[in-house]
């Protein structure tokens, strides 16, 4: 039987987690000036949750614990387009200004 997952609790999981997530990483940045450090620590913390979300979901075995994993598994992807648009703005404006 394959597992069933309930997107709509998983991506409003997702999306809460994230928000909140990317809220902190972005104030992160902001305080520390776009810092090496910061963008790394930003790096490292995202992937320990999608990391995180991976390992519960392949050792899952009810479905609403599946729900929670693969709301992990979405939160660092919520702000990671914006991010990586501001990142290449910045790096843009560094670069040519």
């Amino acid at each position: 039987m394959t597992p069933t997952i309930d997107w709509v609790r998983a991506t409003v999981v997702g999306a809460i987690a994230g928000g909140a997530l990317w809220a902190l990483a972005v104030y992160a940045l902001i305080a520390t000036e776009g810092a090496i450090v910061a963008w790394a620590t930003v790096c490292i913390i995202q992937a320990a949750v999608l990391g995180a979300g991976i390992v519960a979901f392949r050792r899952a075995t009810a479905d609403s614990i599946r729900c929670y994993a693969v709301g992990a598994i979405l939160t660092p992807l919520v702000g990671l387009i914006p991010a990586a648009v501001f990142g290449v703005a910045g790096l843009i404006v560094k670069v040519v200004g």
